[in-house]
């Protein structure tokens, strides 16, 4: 069996253009929002080129390798240029056996490494779960790190609609552009995970090391798309680990559409502005402002979050006219923590402003849950000042739900936190612990 590749389309709903670009602010700060809107042609996909219309970054592929399947360029939210790419053996019923997601941008990532971690975590990737893939020169996990290249590569499982188990060889790589911000990120699915770099890396490895830099310098290769035999810079691989699995059949990748629903009108949407404070250097390690690795203040909004750092790892905290916010991240979840003020104070209007985000994020795939019964999964108070809802989206064809917990703090303000992962997990025995766990922390 091969995997079904399926592109979607933009059928964007929710919070119109101009009040999602209000929200620039609030949405840079509720985590990455990895969404596009449709753009111009940079790519020639006859002759296998691609220039990043926003970062101008170039690479160039064997046809008989890849076939474009989308590119888009940064609108509202969005910091990144994205190009698709689908290995060149798909039959007439669309069956591929790799995909590959380019991506940069010189905001989203600190360094090489923030980024391979986080392109992980966006497809439902866990280090500390998933199986490494050997390096073949090495016999220990392939693994990377460095100032200008990081990469790791691991076996992805996951389950079909049918419940069963796929197997897939994720592998992540990430290049610095040494004279400025800019990350340029590599992300290949592949169905084939005993033997990937027999099988499928070469193809991968060409196109990457095609890169070339805004200002001329190849990312580490030679410019080219014809230098697949190289040998490359594989680093002396990482922690020891198991090979990968035993899977000669290419397996399905995750078809994930969310459950159709439009989330309710919201009356207002937050005016707030970004922070001036400047992103931390690539060797801080973030710090909560309170100087408690496990505790997070918003005095101005009454708000305070305690965690247990055995389950919470802090991601980053910002502050802006308007808003506060914390990030942490689980082996499970991630959340959002963000007093701000919306203008109503109505969690109606938090709900409406979130489910806009989440939409952008997932490139218009974001709906609420419909239940059982036929209603959104939506939650409200009998006062009016607490609601819960569940919203799917879809990012990277991996399905995700976010858990939308919102709470009026008066007249103008709310408080919206979500919790996200992935659509099998995210109402689980695990997830509920670590979702109660945490808002048993929160005072407001």
């Amino acid at each position: 069996m091969r995997s079904r590749e399926t592109v979607g389309t933009d059928n964007r709903t929710g919070v119109g253009w101009t009040g999602l670009r209000r929200q620039l602010a609030l949405a840079v700060v509720l985590g990455s929002l990895v969404s596009w809107a449709p753009a111009g042609a940079q790519s020639d996909a006859d002759a296998g080129r691609y220039v990043s219309p926003s970062f101008g970054y170039t690479l160039a592929w064997d046809t008989d390798d890849w076939v474009v399947a989308d590119e888009r360029e940064p609108t509202g939210q969005s910091t990144r240029d994205f190009l698709r790419l689908t290995t060149n053996d798909a039959d007439r019923e669309g069956l591929v056996s790799g995909i590959v997601f380019v991506e940069g941008t010189d905001q989203d990532w600190s360094d090489p490494d923030d980024c391979v971690r986080t392109l992980a975590r966006e497809i439902d990737v866990r280090p500390s779960r998933d199986e490494p893939i050997e390096d073949p020169d090495t016999g220990d996990a392939y693994e990377t790190s460095g100032d200008d290249r990081s990469a790791a590569a691991y076996v992805r499982v996951s389950e079909d609609e049918d419940g069963e188990e796929l197997r897939q060889a994720a592998m992540f790589e990430c290049r610095a552009d040494p004279d400025s911000d800019l990350v340029v990120a590599f992300t290949h699915v592949s169905a084939y995970v005993d033997g990937y770099f027999d099988l499928a890396y070469p193809a991968f490895e060409a196109l990457v090391d095609s890169l070339v830099l805004p200002g001329g310098e190849p990312g580490e290769g030679d410019g080219t798309a014809a230098n697949a035999d190289e040998e490359t810079d594989q680093g002396d691989g990482g922690k020891p680990g198991p090979g990968p699995g035993q899977n000669d059949e290419p397996v399905a990748s995750d078809d994930g559409a969310p459950v159709d629903g439009d989330g309710p009108a919201g009356s207002e949407e937050p005016d707030i502005a970004p922070s001036d404070d400047p992103d931390p250097a690539p060797s801080e390690e973030p710090e909560p402002a309170s100087g408690d690795p496990t505790e997070f203040v918003a005095d101005e909004f009454g708000v305070s979050l305690t965690w247990d750092e055995a389950t919470w790892a802090f991601e980053g905290e910002e502050r802006g006219d308007g808003y506060a916010a914390v990030r942490l991240s689980s082996e499970l979840l991630t959340t959002a923590v963000v007093p701000y003020v919306s203008g109503d104070g109505s969690v109606t209007t938090c709900l409406d402003n979130y489910v806009a985000i989440l939409n952008e994020r997932g490139a218009g795939t974001a709906s609420v849950v419909i239940r059982p019964d036929g209603q959104q999964d939506i939650t409200v108070s009998e006062d009016g000042t607490q609601l819960q809802a569940y919203v799917a989206y879809t990012d990277k064809d991996v399905p995700f739900i976010s858990l939308i917990v919102c709470y009026s703090l008066g007249a103008t303000d709310v408080l919206a936190i979500e919790f996200t992962g992935p659509a099998t997990e995210i109402r689980g025995p695990e997830a509920t612990e670590q979702i109660e766990g945490l808002l048993a922390g929160l005072r407001y």
